[in-house]
């Protein structure tokens, strides 16, 4: 008799890759997910015929030669057995279901859950929290594996964070991980979450690609996650099912009979996680042990509300999304950063219908907090009605000034400091939100009052006009720091960290604004002197922008020799920034100092491309430098605009504009980068027009 080992130690493998991957058009989803799950029955029955070996039995009886209907027949009677009253029966029979491993992961879940008789019921829930699954496959990045390699040891947050990262880091193995546990995670919180990550992560993918494209991928994944999902009955992947079957629609907005029916499976999916939500504890007992647990059911059905919301307007429309996400309003509750979140989430999914609901239903709420009052004041906006959205932005500038007085009582505070702050703080949030009138509005207040922060609050606020046109505004913005500094004398100036309060900066980029301002009247000699000055002036990082605006003052002399010297010496400096960044990147030895020497090369390389891009001077190398910015940093906006300058300059006109619609996609409310889109569009326009004959 072979002796037997009753532990749970055994780990279990998930099905190995050894097939080249396919890529389409740029396909982010590996095929190796399609060919994980063509593979994993075999696999996994691979582990139960080893365990039949062990036991002597025949190789006709092993799993792998079973057909499927009998081995689930094998399992469910395995499955029974774990109630039989006899210890050695259910001690086999518990030896074998681990055998099994994870093709006994269904079965085994539907007992947990389902069977009639408790103690199956519990040794079906306890043989699938023990199994210790090897999550990784050899095919994964070493990113990917240092993320998975120690998931069965982590704590819930650190689970949790790993479901996030490999989200954030998207690629095809790290999809493909979250499709496995989506299937597999014993937890059956944890599963759900690891299904909307990857929703989310996808959706956020073909948000970025051309209508043809989209198409295509999409097509593609529809197989390659109902390959991975199996027999799954699970309710992650029953959403992940009704996913698929939208992807399968995903070039055209869904209506009639087929949209009836792919919206009222996404309604049942939302009313049961409602009610799961919702339902409180009863018990003292239970409500002390399970608090934190409902807590994040309601957090991962919020996050499925909000996702679906996106989702639904995207291919069914505004109307079937506002109707189907409108009871999520009753777990937002009162406290007001839940209600922040909910708010944000609502414009940014263009629901903005929802905002004023929140509002009438937490009335105090949004009257006391000021971001809230501007968000309602966004919405009102987003639903035309202009005098609405004034008034409320009028009562949330007024509720900063109300928040600070409810401080007087602690009469060792700086009221006018901490007011200055909030003003300063909301101007931010409004311009990143596009907001700029009231964020024009929110710096100006605070700008009027003594603050430490007043010489941050200058060079924001003139950055914001320079980022709207207005340069003749900026300069006078940052008049005051420049003659402070002026009068230091400039070898003293120091160089601070905070950009904001570094007088050397501040005269620099006064001296841009003034130079740029005067460009803008016309008056060339005036520029070229401010330009020149801005070059001049120690302490500071380079700024290709005043280089690229000495360009524009045109080839006559002396102009045209003051950029010449000016290109070639921040060229240069360039040029040695990029090269000791790639030798400090290439002699990283660990994640952290790449992390850290990678941002910084994508950085220079960016400098430097739209240095050459925007002075249509060795366009070949500055597209070159763009892209490996980007290699370094994907998707990030402002070397993307960079990219599309850099392709604009190389003469693809088609790629510029893609490319420029991708970055604004990203950074929606980049006045710079809108202007540049419609300059390319307009290029693009007058080449096809000269082309027809």
């Amino acid at each position: 008799m072979v002796e037997r080992s009753y532990s749970s130690s055994t780990r279990f493998r998930m099905p190995l890759v050894r097939r080249r991957p396919l890529w389409i058009a740029g396909l982010w989803i590996m095929a190796a997910v399609t060919a994980s799950a063509q593979t994993a029955d075999k696999r996994l029955a691979d582990e139960a015929a080893t365990a039949a070996a062990t036991t002597g039995r025949s190789p006709a009886s092993t799993a792998n030669q079973e057909s499927e209907s009998q081995r689930q027949a094998r399992i469910a009677s395995l499955i029974e057995q774990l109630g039989d009253n006899n210890y050695h029966r259910r001690s086999d029979a518990k030896w074998e279901l681990e055998r099994f491993g994870l093709a006994a992961f269904e079965q085994l879940r539907q007992a947990a859950e389902e069977h009639a008789n408790a103690h199956v019921a519990r040794a079906a829930r306890y043989l699938i929290e023990s199994q210790n699954v090897v999550w990784w496959l050899e095919t994964d990045s070493l990113e990917v594996r240092e993320l998975l390699k120690s998931y069965n040891e982590s704590t819930t947050e650190d689970r949790d964070t790993v479901l996030l990262q490999l989200s954030e880091r998207s690629s095809p193995d790290a999809l493909l991980a979250l499709c496995r546990l989506a299937r597999f995670e014993s937890h059956e919180l944890r599963s759900k979450s690891a299904a909307l990550y990857l929703m989310q992560a996808i959706s956020k993918q073909l948000k970025l690609l051309a209508p043809s494209s989209r198409a295509q991928q999409s097509s593609q994944l529809v197989g390659s996650i109902a390959l991975t999902l199996g027999d799954s009955r699970r309710v992650a992947a029953q959403w992940l099912q009704a996913f698929t079957d939208d992807l399968q629609n995903s070039s055209e907005l869904l209506t009639g009979p087929v949209a009836d029916s792919h919206l009222a499976r996404w309604r049942e999916i939302v009313a049961r996680e409602q009610e799961l939500a919702t339902t409180q504890p009863q018990a003292a007992s239970q409500r002390s042990g399970r608090s934190f647990e409902h807590m994040r059911t309601r957090a991962v059905t919020l996050r499925l509300y909000r996702w679906l919301g996106s989702w639904i307007t995207e291919h069914y429309g505004r109307e079937p999304a506002l109707a189907l996400v409108r009871s999520s309003l009753e777990l937002v509750g009162n406290e007001p950063q839940a209600l922040l979140t909910a708010a944000a989430w609502a414009i940014e999914a263009e629901l903005p219908e929802l905002v004023p609901e929140l509002a009438a239903k937490y009335a105090d709420q949004f009257k006391d907090e000021p971001q809230l009052g501007y968000y309602l004041a966004e919405s009102y906006l987003q639903l035309g009605d202009e005098s609405s959205a004034q008034a409320a932005a009028v009562a949330a500038s007024e509720a900063i000034v109300k928040q600070v007085e409810q401080l007087k009582a602690l009469t060792n505070l700086n009221l006018e400091e901490i007011r200055a702050n909030r003003h300063y703080q909301h101007a931010r949030l409004l311009a990143q939100r596009g907001l700029f009138p009231w964020a024009e509005q929110e710096y100006l207040r605070a700008l009027a009052l003594e603050s430490r922060v007043q010489a941050g609050i200058r060079a924001d606020l003139a950055q914001f006009y320079w980022f709207g046109g207005e340069n003749a505004k900026a300069a006078e913005t940052l008049r005051p720091l420049a003659e402070e500094a002026q009068q230091h004398g400039e070898p003293s100036l120091p160089m601070q960290a905070d950009v904001y309060n570094n007088p050397a900066a501040a005269l620099a980029n006064f001296h841009f604004y003034s130079g740029l301002a005067a460009f803008d009247e016309n008056k060339k000699p005036l520029a070229s002197e401010h330009l020149r000055k801005a070059l001049e002036v120690a302490g500071v990082s380079p700024n290709p922008d005043v280089v690229i605006a000495l360009q524009q003052l045109g080839s006559d002399e002396p102009f045209h020799s003051y950029f010449q010297m000016a290109f070639d010496e921040m060229s240069g400096v360039f040029r040695i920034r990029v090269l000791e960044a790639e030798e400090q990147l290439s002699k990283s030895a660990d994640r952290m100092s790449r992390a850290m020497s990678g941002p910084r090369l994508a950085e220079e390389c960016n400098q430097l491309a739209w240095l050459l891009s925007k002075c249509e001077i060795s366009t070949s190398e500055a597209l070159s430098l763009s892209l490996r910015s980007l290699e370094l940093m994907p998707d990030e906006p402002v070397y993307l605009d960079t990219l599309a300058r850099c392709y604009f300059a190389d003469g693809q006109l088609e790629d510029a504009v893609r490319t420029q619609k991708k970055a604004i996609r990203l950074a929606p409310h980049e006045r710079q980068m809108l202007k540049q889109l419609q300059e390319f569009e307009a290029a693009l326009a007058a080449e096809s027009a000269s082309a027809v004959p």
